[in-house]
């Protein structure tokens, strides 16, 4: 199991019951940013290339704080969500962190075992693993659960039929690795996410007049992600 950058979830709760628990780590960065250097520069009006490396930052920063915001992630990353135990029935409170794009739901569907990914939306899921109480990991064939990426969050659904392996490991015993984003360039955000960008930019450069970085990423407020209760 892997380091990188950790976005720990909270708890959910079936029938008033605390059973799974579940975490997240990046695995993979996006490659590039939503908005360019020189983008974000003619947006602050900046001519001189002094503060180059802030304005980057900044860029990061901004990208970061609208994917938080909506619960989505932009530029195409992977990261791994771990669970505790596979669901056992139907879920009747998802526990979920506020505004952090952390939405994930485990439940069983009519008989079948759906795992709601979050950081939508989703693009790929790369491979399920269960560990063993020696801490020996076995990867589920992908015959024996289907992806469904048009939903919002994307979902894992097994197959019916499909044995589910038994998690020996007492925490963190099951694992996915998944891709998600819009795409792996810039303009395949949409474009109003990239505007809230480059407003976050403004915001925290301190050039936004009256605008502060909150009033920035309202302007994504269309793209967020719907809380499950």
């Amino acid at each position: 199991m892997g380091g990188g950058q950790s976005d720990l979830a909270a708890p959910f709760f079936y029938k008033d019951k605390k059973i799974v628990t579940q975490g997240l780590m990046l695995l993979t960065p996006p490659a590039v940013e939503p908005v360019g250097l020189n983008e974000a520069k003619a947006y602050l009006g900046v001519l001189d290339s002094a503060e180059d490396s802030l304005i980057s930052n900044l860029i990061t920063a901004a990208r970061q704080a609208v994917e938080q915001y909506c619960g989505r992630v932009l530029i195409s990353q992977s990261w791994r969500l771990t669970l505790d135990t596979w669901p056992q029935e139907t879920i009747v409170h998802g526990g979920l962190r506020d505004n952090v794009g952390l939405l994930a739901a485990v439940g069983a569907v009519g008989g079948l075992v759906e795992i709601q990914l979050p950081k939508p939306p989703l693009q790929a899921v790369l491979a399920i693993r269960v560990y063993s109480a020696a801490g020996l990991a076995a990867t589920i064939p992908a015959s024996n659960f289907v992806v469904d990426g048009a939903a919002t969050p994307g979902r894992v659904v097994m197959t019916s039929g499909a044995s589910l392996p038994v998690i020996g490991q007492s925490a963190r015993g099951l694992e996915i690795d998944f891709t998600a984003g819009y795409g792996a360039t810039a303009n395949d955000v949409p474009a109003v996410l990239r505007q809230a960008v480059l407003q976050a930019v403004k915001a925290l450069y301190g050039r936004d007049g009256d605008q502060s970085l909150a009033a920035a990423l309202r302007v994504a407020s269309f793209f967020k992600v719907k809380r499950v209760a």
